[in-house]
Parts: structure tokens; C-alpha cells; sequence
């Protein structure tokens, strides 16, 4: 039986996730840049590119998450949480 929450993310866990998804993000684009390379000149700028586009992103993502929270928190205050459904294990607050 699937349940279905209503939950609000705090601004750590937001950060966390926009993160993650932006450095899986920069690390596709990243790998793309070096096989589309691989078929011209390699060139020291598509190394740093390949390096440099995850670290990017991930600063990206946080910087969107920062911007984002307060809409996102009104957004959610307005219609009670977002609904999210799933597989789900109540931690501790200590994390274990």
C-alpha cells in the first residue's frame, strides 16, 4: 500500500537535494563534453570543463536553493506541504 505525505523541507535538506541532483547533473554534461572532445582536438579547456562542470554545479544548485526557499516554504505553507509518496523510515534525530 503506497502512503502519501504532506511534508515542507527545511533549507539544509533543500540544499542537500538540489545539490545532489545538480553535481549528477554536471557529472552527465561533464562526461558528454569529454566524449563529444574525444571526436576533435583535445584540448586542455575541455579537460578543465570536464573537472570543472560538477564543482560548478553543485554551486549552482546551491545557490539556486538559497534563492528558491523563501518561494518554496510560502509555497508549501500555502498548500499544506507538498505531497510526496513512497518508501519511508522514521529516523531518530540523531540520524540513526
Amino acid at each position: 500500500m503506497t502512503r502519501i505525505f504532506h511534508t515542507q523541507l527545511n533549507l539544509k535538506s533543500l540544499i542537500k537535494i538540489s545539490a545532489t541532483i545538480n553535481f549528477i547533473g554536471g557529472l552527465v554534461f561533464g562526461v558528454l563534453i569529454f566524449i563529444i572532445a574525444l571526436f576533435g582536438e583535445p584540448t586542455i579547456v575541455d579537460l578543465i570543463s570536464v573537472i570543472a562542470t560538477p564543482a560548478v554545479s553543485v554551486v549552482n544548485g546551491v545557490m539556486m536553493a538559497l534563492v528558491a526557499y523563501p518561494f518554496y516554504k510560502r509555497w508549501c505553507a500555502k498548500i499544506k506541504g507538498q505531497k510526496v509518496s513512497g518508501f519511508f523510515v522514521e529516523v531518530s534525530s540523531d540520524g540513526t
